[in-house]
């Protein structure tokens, strides 16, 4: 009974179990990195469809308002001032009575010489980029305070 020998495949085992430890520690860090890259890519598509969602305007009543009342804003695709005039408005501006004087002989009709104007159901032009109080000091529209 001598001393216990010592196997030679015991060192051997040892690395085997070693790589092994190794190969799934780095299939977690694989697995780990994977999901924080998913997770990151969903935030900012999140993010994206956020900002470009269409928010409510406070504006929908106004520009109903306007229209309802006879208020109608003709411009075109390329003025600059038109599509200012348009922004302040938002979402909303889809409610506003507007002619596309590209596309419209009621620009001709109406002598619409300058972009954009509002023509009123009195007939009072109001000529370039309005500020939207004027437009309701002009109408009648209560302006929703933002």
């Amino acid at each position: 009974m001598g001393r216990k020998r010592r196997s030679r495949t015991a060192p051997a085992a040892e690395q085997v179990n070693a790589e092994r430890v190794d190969a799934q520690r780095r299939r977690r860090q694989k697995v780990v990195i994977t999901w924080s890259i998913v997770i990151v890519a969903l935030a900012l598509v999140g993010a994206l469809a956020y900002s470009l969602w269409p928010r409510p305007s406070p504006y929908v009543g106004f520009a109903q308002c306007l229209s309802a009342k006879g208020a109608v804003m003709y411009g075109t695709d390329g003025c600059g001032h038109c599509q200012s005039q348009k922004r302040q408005f938002g979402v909303a501006f889809k409610e506003v009575a507007y002619v596309n004087c590209d596309y419209s002989l009621a620009c001709l009709e109406r002598n619409v010489t300058g972009y954009p104007m509002w023509i009123l159901a009195d007939g009072t032009r109001l000529e370039g980029e309005q500020p939207l109080g004027l437009l309701g000091e002009k109408t009648g529209c209560v302006l929703p305070q933002t």
